[in-house]
């Protein structure tokens, strides 16, 4: 925006959104606790949002959570709605869905008991563990979740504590956070901090020290390598406060894996990259 368009939105005390860069008076945006403002346009986006990517629940701004009590009289009444209706599958940290195909509704706490489910929608029972039909004896004699687990040890996965959600480490660090926001350890599985194995793997960590080497320089040799690979193990855990803006086109943002078309930002301690969704919301 120009320099007189701004020393107007100052005289009639606007601020700008943080999202879509445009200036909007007090009765049509919402300062987060981070201090960013929103507009009203980009909140109901980023509830949209969240609606159907787990990874950006509960909406927050900078790590902190943006209180639904406090701005939804600034959403749209469908979006308002729709949240209040999901609320209790994003809060629920062992979701459970129908697995008939064309049904895969949620299946909340009052339809379960601590073998089995009921879908409320079609009336399917399914076990809780297996997400089979009620079966007679244990899961683990299934074959086809034997199948499963034996394709996941071969590949390397590992399954979320949580959700179970498959989960491939492609980082060095055995720190994962899943898209259910459950932090666990990739080795043991145990809540992160909980448990006695190594931080990192040391093929990947130094895989990626010279992925974050040639980020820098196409042409890095092995000391910039080992330099790269030093920073994590001084540091090993990143808040992401400090990111550099990188313009470039084509670059992929390591959370959404989307490809954007003209710049992308690097955090300045790891050297992920994130898209502005990712580095604002989701991280």
């Amino acid at each position: 925006m120009a320099n007189g368009e701004e020393a107007v939105a100052k005289v009639v005390k606007q601020s700008r959104c943080v999202t879509c860069i445009e200036f909007f008076g007090p009765d049509h945006c919402y300062q987060v606790s981070c201090e960013h403002f929103y507009c009203n346009g980009c909140l109901d986006d980023l509830f949209r949002s969240c609606l159907v990517d787990v990874s950006l629940y509960p909406p927050r701004c900078c790590r902190e959570t943006i209180s639904f009590d406090e701005i939804k009289t600034l959403l749209s009444l469908n979006i308002r709605a729709d949240f209040l209706v999901k609320k209790e599958e994003l809060d629920d940290d062992k979701k459970l869905y129908c697995k008939e195909p064309r049904c895969s509704a949620y299946i909340p706490h009052g339809n379960r008991t601590p073998i089995s489910g009921t879908c409320p929608a079609c009336t399917t029972t399914r076990c809780i563990s297996c997400e089979e039909a009620p079966h007679e004896g244990t899961c683990e004699e299934k074959k086809e979740s034997q199948e499963v687990h034996e394709l996941a040890e071969k590949e390397g996965w590992r399954s979320c504590p949580a959700c179970s959600a498959l989960i491939e480490l492609t980082i060095g660090c055995n720190h994962m956070t899943c898209r259910c926001s459950a932090q666990f350890c990739y080795i043991c599985r145990l809540r992160w901090k909980t448990c006695t194995c190594p931080q990192w793997d040391e093929n990947r960590l130094m895989a990626r020290a010279h992925d974050v080497a040639h980020h820098e320089d196409p042409f890095a040799g092995a000391d910039a390598v080992a330099a790269a690979a030093r920073n994590p193990r001084e540091r090993p855990e990143c808040d992401h406060d400090s990111w550099a803006r990188i313009n470039e086109s084509g670059l992929q943002s390591e959370e959404c894996r989307d490809h954007l078309p003209r710049y992308i930002y690097r955090c300045r301690q790891c050297a992920i990259q994130a898209c502005s969704r990712c580095r604002l919301n989701r991280l």
